[in-house]
């Protein structure tokens, strides 16, 4: 990671709830998944074959729950996992219909060019790492927005759970 990045983490208590910043093929709601959320997942499911973990599936009460966060945080210049109204990653996913869920946890990012650079990113983070290769998680949903007027200018979202 360059020393330049600008590097947080927090850990949620009990979900697992993570995110990090740096400077400077399912379907959801959108009719076609952008090429850097496809990627995403590509590389994100490369990462737990490697630990000998199955795929995680995209469905889309995640993904637009992940695709809600990553324009709300590009339109508003934010980078948080809470909104403006408080609410967190937990409430979103009930909100967009992920019920009867065991586990969820969040990974966000921003400021990072490229998939593979926030990829890369989240798995030298223990708590990013630790939501990506969690066996438990079997769902995933992803949001990527791009906002040139916006700090960070590129936002990510993870979104993961299991019903």
């Amino acid at each position: 990671m360059k020393s330049s990045n600008l590097f947080r983490v927090i850990l949620g208590v009990a979900l697992s709830c993570t995110m990090i910043a740096a400077n400077a093929s399912g379907t959801s709601s959108k009719a076609k998944r952008t090429d850097f959320e496809t990627k995403v997942l590509e590389l994100t499911n490369k990462e737990r074959a490697k630990a000998g973990l199955g795929p995680l599936v995209l469905t889309d009460k995640l993904c637009n729950s992940a695709e809600w966060k990553a324009e709300d945080m590009a339109d508003r210049n934010y980078f948080d996992h809470a909104d403006g109204s408080g609410r967190d990653f937990v409430d979103r996913a009930e909100q967009y219909g992920y019920a009867d869920w065991t586990f969820l946890g969040e990974n966000i990012a921003a400021g990072q060019q490229t998939p593979e650079e926030v990829v890369a990113e989240w798995m030298a983070s223990p708590g990013h790492r630790k939501n990506i290769l969690k066996p438990q998680f079997k769902e995933i949903g992803l949001g990527y927005a791009d906002e040139p007027h916006s700090s960070y200018k590129r936002y990510w979202v993870q979104e993961f759970g299991t019903r």
